[in-house]
């Protein structure tokens, strides 16, 4: 059987926390057991990460590890790309019409948390950076493998992920999520990668961490996600 969803990065994420899946064709009704997909999709997940990458990408993986656009890079030196980031943060925030959003200053920024502007919405972070034309790859659709290979990497737990691409408003954007539960704590990250009008890519990060991620946090990041992309066309015009 084949169904086409609507947004398979978000329908991926949720089939981690069905139980049971219906499917209502005319007067035919089906039932799947999902009660271990969860344990099967992560599993698929080490499996690939373990086994399905190359010296070559691993190289690649640990070098934007280290890189001016990883997750590691501190914020640009630049005060106008910072701004640049700050102003588009604020039009979003205005334009998604999003609640409890407030910019943090750089001692209020958690350990481990990497942007050229950052942003608490409710009891999590949007970031957002501008990643210079040329450190960024030559297809935005391979950055989403150094997210996902680098995420997996630092992760010592049970890793998920998906990725995509996309488009908006003609453009195509590259769109990854991805979570990483240890004993100690999870996080849960949704990746938005956009081409910038003067060169190089917007990458926005939503961030949920704690000693678990649960579903209404999970729904909550989703909808912000869902509202950052809605946004951005209309925020970056006001820029």
């Amino acid at each position: 059987m084949r169904v086409l969803l609507p947004d398979s990065l978000n329908s991926f994420e949720a089939f981690r926390r069905l139980f049971k899946l219906d499917v209502v064709a005319g007067g035919l009704t089906t039932q799947f057991d999902l009660a271990y997909a969860n344990q099967v999709l992560l599993a698929l997940t080490q499996c690939v990460t373990k086994f399905g990458t190359t010296a070559k990408s691993k190289a690649a993986i640990t070098a934007y590890l280290k890189s001016p656009i990883g997750p590691a890079a501190e914020a640009n030196g630049d005060p106008a790309i910072v701004q640049e980031a700050f102003s588009l943060a604020g039009a979003i925030v205005a334009e998604g019409e999003i609640a409890k959003a407030a910019a943090l200053k750089p001692d209020e920024i958690p350990d481990g948390v990497s942007g050229d502007t950052v942003w608490k919405v409710a009891d999590n972070l949007l970031t957002i950076s501008v990643l210079p034309k040329d450190a960024v790859p030559a297809e935005i659709g391979d950055l989403n493998d150094l997210i996902v290979g680098g995420d997996a990497q630092k992760c010592r737990g049970d890793f998920f992920t998906g990725a995509m691409l996309d488009v908006v408003e003609s453009a195509t954007i590259a769109r990854a999520y991805t979570t990483c539960q240890t004993q100690q704590a999870a996080t849960s990250t949704y990746y938005f990668a956009m081409p910038r009008k003067q060169g190089g890519l917007y990458l926005t990060k939503i961030i949920a961490t704690g000693v678990e991620v649960p579903p209404t946090i999970e729904r909550a990041i989703k909808e912000l996600d869902a509202k950052v992309r809605g946004a951005i066309t209309a925020a970056l015009a006001r820029l």
